[in-house]
């Protein structure tokens, strides 16, 4: 099949006997048929910009004509959607992110206000967001004669959940999947997933 330029930039003539004059743009409007060298075309929708100026000239454009549906490409279609996966992993790829913020930090001054207990004092913060990962970190910002001596790191780098709900796991919950059955021996084995997810807890993780 013909790809790419059918049609280099020049004057087409007209087909039949006329054929020592040019195709005008008169000749071209949607819903209309034109004819390049034997291959008729037909015109079923242009742009704003030849919208607007073939109806500054006065020539009224139609609308938008429906393209028909090619048979073969409805079929390849309709198998590739009926073919389901025997192990349908779900995608886990934070590759672009990391690509794309890697370096990028976000500085937030922060205070924790603790005067108003027994022996609390107002203590001052640096808060670190790493774009990469969605990660942050915690650090003090030392007061002179503070009475507080070691390194300034107060949270270390994670991520941080919106909620305490779920951060104690079971075992076999620290994981992005679930398995319901297992089949086959030691050596050879394959594993059936839950897509669905079934009775899974929802972590919600502070973001940008």
């Amino acid at each position: 099949m013909l790809h790419g330029v059918l049609l280099k930039r020049h004057r087409v003539p007209r087909p039949g006997p006329g054929a020592d004059k040019f195709i005008e743009l008169g000749d071209l409007n949607v819903g209309m048929d034109v004819t390049f060298y034997g291959r008729t075309y037909r015109i079923t929708n242009c742009d704003a910009f030849t919208r607007q100026f073939l109806t500054q000239l006065g020539v009224e454009v139609p609308q938008e004509q429906s393209v028909p549906q090619d048979p073969f490409t409805m079929t390849m279609k309709a198998k590739a959607d009926a073919v389901q996966a025997r192990r349908p992993f779900e995608r886990i790829d934070k590759l672009k992110q990391f690509l794309t913020e890697d370096r990028h930090v976000l500085r937030f001054y922060c205070l924790w206000d603790d005067s108003h207990s027994e022996g609390g004092v107002k203590r001052y913060f640096v808060l670190h967001y790493f774009l990469a990962d969605d990660s942050m970190e915690l650090r003090e910002i030392p007061q002179v004669n503070s009475g507080r001596s070691g390194p300034p790191l107060f949270l270390r780098r994670q991520r941080l959940a919106k909620s305490e709900i779920g951060l104690v796991k079971l075992p076999g919950q620290n994981s992005a999947r679930t398995v319901l059955k297992t089949l086959g021996d030691v050596n050879h084995n394959m594993h059936i997933l839950d897509r669905l997810r079934t009775g899974a807890v929802h972590e919600s993780f502070y973001s940008d």
